[in-house]
């Protein structure tokens, strides 16, 4: 795709805002999303686009789907770029804001069935804060919204033969965690079955459960921002992890708060409420090899979970 091919000069039957916002809304969400992690500044970067649309001419846009991709993913570089900075003052882990199926489906558009297809796991976009926002760019621009090498360059300000580069090193620094979908074995009901037992063992401070629910190596990630208590790094080893989940001093609010069992980034996530308000996300990432759980990750920043209503879950009780 060239440029002539993205921009005409003239059109006969150019597309107006409403018809754009339309159309065009939730795929332009899905761009900013996956770009940010965060559904809030998705939200508000796929609003303000529209908003400085409105009264300009779109009788030059020959490629629609493209032009908006170009424009939200050079928004998102801009806020990336700054938040960058910010995240070096953040208190402890950053983690992506979780995003309910439900809430995606809420959203009208004949693009909400391929967004809900290729809803990218929430354990993929925590991989994706690895990457520099140039790379990122790049990766989700070309692997996840399959455009052309010309339209990339342009976005990033860089040569084709660049960019090639960049995905290329990408690539092979992510391995095997590079493909797309992610590797997930265990079937809903098996994963639906493994967090109810994982929730319970939280519960009823359960060791013996949680030990054979851990791989060796597990990881546990929190995200409290500083508004929430959370471990400032990541703890590391089964043993850690175990001690953890299990104690008596730590995660008090979670056996006293209410359970729902939600489909989030196109899996399953434990959301705990305090009176229908979300307090805590637990998403958990099995290994490919045994479907044991390799990863928890937790956000109980508050600022991450107010798009999160009870109505979204099934009831779990443990």
């Amino acid at each position: 795709m060239n440029e002539d091919q993205r921009v005409m000069q003239s059109q006969e039957n150019p597309p107006d805002l409403e018809q754009l916002y339309l159309t065009y809304r939730p795929y332009a969400f899905s761009v900013a999303y996956r770009m940010l992690g965060s559904v809030t500044d998705a939200e508000d970067i796929v609003q303000d686009w529209f908003t400085e649309m409105h009264g300009r001419s779109l009788s030059g846009i020959h490629n629609v789907k493209a032009y908006v991709a170009k424009s939200i993913t050079n928004r998102c570089l801009n806020l990336m770029q700054s938040a960058s900075r910010r995240r070096e003052t953040y208190v402890g882990e950053w983690l992506p804001e979780p995003l309910p199926d439900a809430y995606v489906a809420q959203v009208d558009g004949p693009y909400e069935a391929a967004e809900q297809a290729d809803t990218l796991s929430y354990a993929y976009l925590v991989m994706l804060e690895r990457l520099t926002a140039t790379e990122r760019t790049v990766f989700l621009l070309r692997e996840v919204f399959e455009y052309d090498y010309g339209l990339i360059a342009e976005v990033v300000g860089k040569s084709e033969a660049s960019c090639r580069k960049i995905l290329s090193r990408v690539k092979q620094n992510l391995g095997s965690k590079a493909s797309l979908p992610p590797i997930t074995i265990a079937s809903p009901d098996s994963r639906a079955a493994l967090m109810s037992r994982f929730a319970a063992a939280i519960q009823h401070y359960d060791i013996g459960e949680m030990v054979s629910l851990l791989t060796q190596d597990a990881v546990l990630v929190s995200d409290g921002g500083g508004r929430a208590r959370a471990a400032i790094n990541p703890i590391i080893s089964r043993e850690r992890v175990v001690a953890l989940l299990t104690s008596q001093r730590a995660f008090k609010k979670l056996r006293i708060w209410d359970i729902r069992l939600m489909e989030m980034n196109g899996g399953l996530s434990l959301v705990y409420l305090e009176e229908n308000t979300a307090r805590a996300v637990i998403t958990l990432e099995l290994s490919p090899e045994d479907n044991l759980i390799q990863q928890v990750l937790i956000v109980v920043n508050p600022d991450k979970l107010g798009h999160i209503r009870a109505e979204m879950g099934k009831e779990l009780t443990v």
